[in-house]
């Protein structure tokens, strides 16, 4: 389930294990646990370039992006839900862009989105749907109830509230569709669009793979 970002650097990593060398391993997530040898795995230190003490490969499994060597193979987890509030008839590359900005200003990975979620009254939007396909995303809906029971957020939205009943959309939404993670990105808006981004947490990885998180 790990998107490859740079598939060239395979061969480095692979050459490394095949000649009995250390290979650097950021994975915050444990979701490479047991996929390489324990005794060839050293924590691996971004600033560190090849030749200065450090592995002269290594797996970077993360959704932030930082300036990586070229021998890391960087490896993106869908850890991220967008989500997305908007008014009626709002197209999809506004959203889109939305989306994309808020990424990079965050300095966090697109390959790393794993779904969209927004109120189910937004089952129809057009353009909604047409951004979710365009990403090859799933989109999942919740009901106003089930936002509401999302706890306090950063910025509730009295627009919201007074039109369809909820105290958030885009926050809430993004909430629960990483089982109650972290919001990364608090709401950020265009003229007819919100979108924040939440991440899932490391015992939420853990409770899906059946790994136990103590």
């Amino acid at each position: 389930g790990l998107v490859m970002e740079n598939p060239e650097a395979v061969k480095a990593v692979s050459m490394a294990l095949l000649r009995g060398e250390a290979v650097g391993v950021h994975d915050p997530f444990g979701l490479l646990q047991g996929a390489l040898p324990e005794d060839r795995v050293q924590p691996l230190d971004p600033g560190a370039r090849p030749l200065e003490g450090g592995p002269a490969a290594g797996v970077w499994v993360d959704d932030i992006c930082v300036d990586l060597p070229a021998p890391i193979l960087v490896l993106r987890p869908a850890s991220l839900a967008a989500g997305l509030g908007c008014n009626r008839g709002t197209p999809a590359a506004e959203m889109r862009e939305l989306l994309a900005g808020a990424l990079d200003s965050h300095g966090l990975a697109a390959a790393s989105v794993g779904v969209l979620a927004s109120v189910d009254l937004k089952a129809d939007e057009a353009g909604l749907g047409a951004l979710a396909r365009q990403l090859g995303l799933p989109l999942r809906l919740f009901s106003r109830h089930d936002l509401n029971r999302v706890g306090e957020v950063p910025n509730p939205s009295a627009a919201a509230r007074r039109h369809i009943g909820v105290h958030s959309v885009c926050e809430a939404a993004a909430l629960l569709a990483t089982d109650n993670g972290t919001l990364v990105v608090t709401k950020q808006k265009s003229r007819n669009a919100t979108v924040a981004i939440a991440r899932r947490s490391f015992s939420s990885w853990a409770s899906a793979r059946g790994t136990p998180t103590t």
